[in-house]
């Protein structure tokens, strides 16, 4: 198996719920307007690493599945080069490329 993921950009990792006036509300991020030093701090700790839709802890969530990483946003990340040359090289059954730095591919 192998598993794509990328870290291009902050990614909802949790949600919070809050409550006010008698209604529950369901956040999956908070305003990045707020003044409110407590909402900046929370926001902080509800976004992880990911693609802007999904988390690389649930790219990777599959023991023993080789990995490659990505810095390419979620619609793009099978038109990034290292990606497509990995996956031709993964079907191929030849080793996975190691990232490069300063290459679309690299963490």
């Amino acid at each position: 198996m192998l598993n794509v993921g990328s870290t291009s950009h902050p990614t909802p990792g949790r949600a919070v719920l809050t409550h006010a006036s008698d209604r529950w509300n369901l956040r999956f991020s908070l305003p990045w307007y707020s003044k409110n030093a407590n909402e900046e701090t929370l926001d902080l700790r509800i976004v992880t690493a990911g693609d802007g839709r999904v988390t690389l802890d649930s790219a990777f969530d599959y023991p023993n599945a080789e990995r490659v990483v990505s810095t390419a946003e979620h619609d793009f990340v099978h038109h990034d080069p290292a990606v497509l040359a990995n996956i031709l090289l993964f079907i191929l059954g030849d080793r996975i490329l190691p990232p490069r730095e300063g290459h679309a591919g690299s963490p």
